[in-house]
């Protein structure tokens, strides 16, 4: 039969585990053992977020250089230049 705890704090079921975990492991391998959980998904968070931001730093330079080629080229004076440029190649 299946054990359903109803609790109105998380920490009780934490608290719980943890007692277990004390009961058999030893306290001191238990306390190593979650500070290792928490180091591996500290470092796991923390990639992520680099992630995201180097992803987003990205998105936002192509964005820029998109926005300033548009201006560039959308200017009338650029546009006869590189027409002046290209004369050659169009004859």
């Amino acid at each position: 039969m299946r054990r359903v705890i109803f609790c109105t704090e998380t920490s009780e079921i934490a608290g719980e585990h943890l007692d277990v975990l004390k009961t058999v492991m030893g306290i001191p391998q238990a306390q190593l053992l979650i500070s290792i959980i928490t180091i591996v998904l500290a470092t796991s968070g923390a990639i992520v977020a680099w992630r995201t931001f180097i992803g987003s730093e990205r998105w936002k330079e192509a964005e820029f250089l998109a926005r300033e080629m548009k201006d560039f080229f959308g200017d009338p004076r650029v546009q006869t230049a590189l027409v002046m440029v290209d004369w050659g190649l169009r004859a």
